[in-house]
Formats: structure tokens, sequence, C-alpha cells
């Protein structure tokens, strides 16, 4: 447990106030949000420490420990020094993953490792290799609830701008009520992105003009080249549903190349695409005209 300590003004943070830990590579705190930000004001280290922030920790949460705490958002704008004091010139991949059993929301910022390319890292996130990138922020907040006046997209608007400037990588898990639009926007570089367990809104929100009611010169992550598909179950287009069905895969393939900005690949993993033989075949051959590459691991049946 972190001790309790006043939170330092940021007038009083000169260099002998200040806990200087100028050889520090990696920082774990796990505690309280606001013990959390109080011993952060005391701290001084290296602009490339990595950082993990367990906010509000619990060992073994359960459903009735989730709580509102619209004090999340103020996590980001307290680590803004070490942000803006960091190379992010390598901070090119961004995860957030609802873990709904724990009641634990994570936001990690990864760095990518020297020598490492694009094309190397584009499954990162989807099978953890470190091997090409290492985390260089990360805030998992637990006993997450979200509520009016604290969501995740107040939590995202209180990261800098320059934090997102370089990323080319995002996944998103099991991430609900997310305005995914409102992500994207921030995301100019995106090439690859990881979508486990989407709606058909979710879907819809990577058409080309998603963001047309407020910005119809924008199209929505232009350079957008790579989507997998993870723990999707598509359903039948005859049947209300807020699942996708095949026939929205093919129009957003299909609107992205009409205005130019045509994925390279799409990959189902670990999906129910709910098909005959000859169904998936069809649907396989009209997603080939539209995208370079259409890949299908580990289906589900």
């Amino acid at each position: 447990m972190i001790p309790a300590v006043s939170a330092l003004p940021s007038d009083l943070r000169a260099a002998d106030a200040i806990i200087s830990l100028p050889c520090l590579k990696r920082l774990t705190l796990l505690d309280k949000l606001s013990r959390l930000l109080d011993l952060w004001s005391h701290l001084s280290i290296p602009p490339n420490t990595a950082i993990q922030l367990g906010v509000d920790y619990i060992s073994s949460p359960s459903f009735s420990d989730s709580h509102v705490n619209e004090q999340r958002s103020s996590v980001f704008p307290a680590l803004l020094d070490h942000l803006e004091r960091s190379d992010l010139s390598d901070a090119t991949a961004l995860y957030f993953k609802m873990d709904k059993a724990r009641r634990k929301m994570s936001c990690v910022l990864y760095k990518r490792n020297p020598g490492v390319t694009l094309g190397e890292r584009s499954r990162l996130l989807l099978h953890g290799d470190s091997s090409t990138d290492s985390v260089f922020v990360g805030v998992h907040f637990y006993k997450c609830a979200w509520g009016r006046n604290s969501t995740l997209e107040r939590t995202i608007t209180s990261v800098p701008a320059s934090t997102f400037a370089k990323i080319d990588t995002l996944q998103l898990d099991d991430i609900p009520n997310l305005n995914l639009v409102y992500l994207l926007e921030r995301l100019p570089r995106l090439n690859t992105l990881v979508l486990n367990g989407i709606d058909r809104d979710r879907l819809m929100a990577l058409s080309p003009f998603a963001c047309f009611p407020h910005s119809p010169q924008s199209i929505i992550s232009p350079v957008l080249a790579h989507l997998y598909l993870t723990g999707v179950h598509l359903c039948d287009p005859s049947k209300h549903s807020t699942l996708p069905c095949a026939r929205d895969i093919l129009e957003l393939l299909s609107s992205r190349k009409g205005v130019g900005q045509p994925l390279h690949s799409i990959t189902f993993e670990r999906s129910a695409l709910n098909m005959t033989t000859s169904e998936l075949a069809s649907f396989n051959a009209c997603m080939k005209k539209l995208v370079h590459t259409v890949r299908f691991l580990n289906p589900k049946a």
C-alpha cells in the first residue's frame, strides 16, 4: 500500500522537494486514485520510464465493487509532464480492454522496440508479442463503471493529442458503449485496427464518411489498411439484430474502396460466421474483389 502523503502543489515541485529516481526504468503503483496522484506529485523520474498504474486496485473485485468515479479523467492530465518529456516517436500502439469479470478497464500505450517495422508488429496486440513492443504507459481502472459525467470518451479527451500523433495500431477488446468514431478521429495515422466483439453500429463507424455530420470533408481513418475482427458473430441478414451480417462487411469494404481508401486486408479470427460452405465461398470471393487479402483464422462452428 502506498503511504499517505499530501499532494505537492505544482509551484513547490522544485528539485529539492521531489523524490528523485534518475535511474528508474519501470514503475508500478497500485492503490486508490487519490493516493496514486498524491504520491505521483512527489516523484521525479526519467522521461522514458515505463509506468503501470492500478487505479483503485483490488485483488479480488466483484460486480458490487463497481462504481462511477468522475476523477478518473484526472489521471492522464497528471501524467502530462511525463508524456511531454518523453520521446513519443515510437509510441505507436494503443490498447483498450474491459475485463468484465474483474471490472477492470485498461488503457495501454505501447512503444515499438528498436528495429521493428510496422509489418512485423501488425498483429502485436492480438497475440501480446513483447518482442516487438513494450508497455510505456498502462493505466488500469479497477472497480470501473462509467456514468453520465464519467465516460471513456471524456477520459480519452484528457489524453494530450500529441500522445496519439504516431499511433498506427489500435486494439479494442469488449469496450461497451464506446463512440468509436470519436476515438478514430483522434488517430489520423491508424494503419491496423483490431476489434474484439463488435456490433453493427461499431462496424459502421469504419465507414469512410462516419464523421460526415460534423466534418463533411473528412474521411475516417484515411490510411487504415488492416482490419482484424476477432470473436465476431455474423447474424442472419433477414433477422433484426445489433450484430453485423455479411452484407454489412461487404458494404464497409465497398464504401472504402469507392472513395479510394480500400483496406489491404481483413482477418476474421475466432469468429462464428454462421454460413454454409457455399455461402462462405461466395462471401470470400466477394471480399477478395474489394481487398487484397482475406484470412479466416481459428473459425468457430
